[in-house]
C-alpha cells in the first residue's frame, strides 16, 4: 500500500463521514452504497483462495474472516464505498 493510497482511503472515509453526520447522505445513496459493498465483498471472498494460494508467506492475509471480523469491519468498509462514491459523482 502506497502513501497515496492511504490518503485517498483517509479521504473517502472522511467525506463519508462528515457528509453522514451533516445529513447529506440520503437512503437511495446509501443503499447504492450497500449493494456496491455486498458485490465488491462476494467477488472478494470468491477470490479469496486463489489470492492465498499465490501469496506464498503471506497466505494468512487472505484467510477467510470470521463472521466477528466481517461484523466489526462492516461499517468502515461501507463507509469507505461511501466515500469513494462521493468523491467519484460529487
Amino acid at each position: 500500500m502506497t502513501v497515496e493510497t492511504v490518503v485517498d482511503r483517509v479521504e473517502a472515509l472522511s467525506i463519508a463521514l462528515s457528509r453522514t453526520l451533516d445529513g447529506k447522505v440520503d437512503a437511495a445513496l446509501l443503499e447504492r452504497a450497500k449493494a456496491v459493498h455486498r458485490a465488491s465483498m462476494a467477488d472478494y471472498l470468491a477470490q479469496r483462495g486463489g489470492l492465498a494460494a499465490e501469496a506464498g508467506q503471506l497466505a494468512d492475509l487472505f484467510r477467510e474472516p470470521s463472521l466477528q471480523e466481517q461484523f466489526d469491519q462492516a461499517g468502515r468498509q461501507l463507509l469507505f464505498v461511501l466515500g469513494m462514491h462521493l468523491i467519484q459523482y460529487g
